[in-house]
Parts: structure tokens; sequence; C-alpha cells
């Protein structure tokens, strides 16, 4: 079975790329949707389920428009409603930390993030990191894994 997508809602290409890097680091297994409008993100959560995490830019097409694509998240039943969002913003706007708080953010990173950085907060949700031992793929989880469990 193919592991949950992680979505990633961002209009720019270099920041598309920045975070495939540091998806690469973090060595997820996880596909990446990615979707560059707040419609593309809203038709991606329908087509391929609900993603492990979404990794959100604040502002889509010149627009504080991916704090509304929260708000559509957050309003969606269990278990979409409930995903995990990394906010990456250039933002320092504090209205939009506020709001991005009481929309039950999991994380507000600001623009630049090194790819370690963004690497560490992405494996801190508790995804499965795959590690290459003796030829074969072996899984382990990261710490702050959801369960608890080791």
């Amino acid at each position: 079975m193919e592991p949950a997508p992680i979505l990633l809602v961002e209009d720019e290409p270099d920041d598309v790329r920045f975070v495939q890097r540091a998806l690469q680091r973090a060595e997820l297994d996880n596909p990446l949707i990615v979707a560059s409008t707040v419609q593309e993100a809203k038709a991606a959560c329908t087509a391929n389920g609900t993603p492990v995490l979404v990794l959100l830019d604040v502002y889509l097409q010149g627009t504080d428009r991916g704090l509304d694509f929260l708000a559509w998240l957050r309003r969606r039943a269990k278990p979409l409603g409930e995903t995990p969002v990394l906010i990456l913003s250039v933002s320092t706007d504090q209205a939009h930390r506020a709001r991005a708080l009481a929309l039950k953010t999991a994380l507000f990173l600001g623009k630049p993030a090194t790819e370690e950085v963004l690497a560490d907060a992405i494996t801190a949700f508790g995804l499965v990191r795959t590690t290459e031992i003796r030829g074969g793929k072996q899984r382990r989880w990261l710490a702050n894994r959801r369960d608890g469990g080791e």
C-alpha cells in the first residue's frame, strides 16, 4: 500500500523545488501532490483522499487565499478536517498568524527556511523515514510519532 500523500499548496515554482528538496532530505516515501491554486488544492483533497500533511503558503495569487483554503479544510469532516497543516509564509502580519492559529495550524514557518529546518519540521509530524539497510528498505518511526510508539 502506498503511503498517504503530502499536499503542497504553493504557486511559486522556486518554492515548490525547495520543498521537493527538503522532502528528499527527509527521505520520505510519501508522494507529493502540488496544487498552485485553492481550487486545485480542494480538488486534490477530493481526488486523492486525506493527505498525511498539508504544506500551505499563505499568499496564493497575490492574496492570502491560503488561509481561505485552510478555513475550507477545517470545515471538512474527519479525517480530512483534522489534517495537520504546516504554514510556509513570508508574511509577518500578526493577523495572518492569529487566523492560522485559530484554524488549528500545527506550525507556522517563515520563508525562507533552510531545507534542513523544513525537513525536520516535516518529519516531526510522525511520518515514516525509509532507510536502505543491507540492500532492503526498512522503515523506522521518527520522534513525535502520532500514537506515541517507537
